[in-house]
């Protein structure tokens, strides 16, 4: 079975944008054990990590895995949107 996702993307272009269609995750991944990776990678990419409140700093990174995580009961999780799944 094949499934295409969307990710949910931090960025401040939700600051100023309106979205004709908006993230509708309907699928969670406990990252628990792998947020922290993710964020240190993101520090690879100094031009994309910055400082709170931006959506891809620590903080909020984490604050989104924390709230991601809330939703399905689990310390921390990412959303994804299933889009296609093709038996």
């Amino acid at each position: 079975m094949k499934k295409i996702y969307a990710f949910e993307t931090p960025s401040s272009t939700e600051w100023n944008f309106t979205y004709s269609k908006s993230f509708n995750p309907n699928v969670y991944f406990d990252v628990t054990d792998t947020l922290q990776a993710k964020v240190d990678g993101m520090s690879c990419y100094r031009t994309e990590k910055t400082v709170y409140p931006h959506p891809r700093s620590t903080e909020a990174l984490f604050a989104l895995g924390k709230y991601r995580g809330s939703n399905i009961g689990v310390e921390l999780a990412e959303a994804f949107e299933l889009l296609y799944e093709i038996n």
